[in-house]
């Protein structure tokens, strides 16, 4: 269109009224969403979110009320979710403690984008104590095949519910939830890092994690017992025990990390723990080799 021609529109269109309905004809959708009030004009103009700067556009929705937003972000998801829901998930992350982090993932969910909750949640989940953002994020995270972040949320957060998270990751079917691509080649190593993740929510929460650690055979020994050592040694010395990690085993009792009560826990427990965890035969002669090292050593407890 002429330039004159774009200068008569705005020279007459205060008189008709129509002058958000002119740019749009004319395709200057910024300008129209700038002078559009009604709802419906704007939910039309603003699905064409590639005819808008990023930064403006999220910018724009300081303008809307919190219901205008939510409605405006429903129907960019719905009229073409591919293309609109990357700038979804930063208007979301931008405006989320005024939307409501709970209406955001019912939303998201509503589009069975579960990517789209994973990166939402990840933009928040660092600076939110809500039970329910943890969960919906470990939840997310699994689904999309992100199980290391699974692990790492499960180690690092302080704020979900253990039990309920604990359940869910048993029930999660992980196998289902990965691309079919990555199946064959990640499924091993995806389940050891989410069996590292149960695990840790068990030591964490003190839920019997002897028992777990002595019967599952899915978790990483070596992780799960560098996680255990700070936390309670004994629990390190049966993870190491499982995986058979000699050099761990013997710097462990020989730093004297463990007490004294469960040295001799251990101790008196050389004969049976080693073929206990591992349901074999002969395997704990190298523990009552490490035991008798560290009495017999300098730094020994009984020195």
């Amino acid at each position: 269109m002429h330039p004159l021609a774009l200068l008569s529109i705005f020279a007459i269109a205060p008189i008709s009224g129509c002058t958000p309905n002119l740019c749009e004809k004319a395709g200057l959708m910024q300008r129209a969403l700038e002078q559009y009030e009604d709802l419906a004009d704007i939910k039309c103009v603003i699905v064409h979110t590639m005819t808008f700067p990023v930064e403006w556009l999220t910018n724009y929705f300081s303008c809307l009320t919190t219901e205008q937003s939510m409605a405006c972000l429903q129907e960019m998801l719905r009229v073409n979710i591919c293309q609109n829901l990357q700038v979804v998930i930063q208007i979301a992350t931008k405006y989320s403690d005024i939307l409501g982090p709970v209406k955001l993932i019912e939303m998201l969910e509503s589009y069975k984008t579960f990517e789209g909750v994973y990166y939402y949640l990840g933009s928040i989940a660092n600076l939110s104590t809500d039970p329910e953002v943890h969960f919906k994020y470990i939840q997310a995270a699994t689904r999309t095949g992100q199980i290391l972040e699974v692990e790492h949320i499960c180690r690092e957060s302080n704020y979900y519910n253990l039990e309920k998270v604990k359940n869910f990751l048993k029930e999660a079917k992980l196998g289902d939830q990965l691309p079919p691509h990555h199946r064959e080649s990640s499924a091993g190593s995806q389940d050891a890092a989410l069996y590292n993740a149960i695990a840790k929510i068990d030591i964490n929460s003190n839920n019997n994690p002897e028992a777990f650690l002595k019967d599952n055979n899915l978790y990483e020994p070596l992780i799960v017992g560098k996680f255990c050592e700070k936390r309670d040694p004994y629990l390190a010395y049966i993870a190491y025990a499982k995986g058979f990690c000699d050099d761990e085993l013997i710097a462990i009792t020989n730093c004297g990390r463990m007490s004294c009560s469960k040295m001799e826990r251990g101790k008196s427990r050389t004969m049976s723990t080693s073929s206990e965890i591992n349901g074999e035969k002969g395997v704990d002669t190298h523990l009552e080799y490490e035991f008798q090292d560290l009495d017999e050593s300098p730094n020994s407890l009984s020195s």
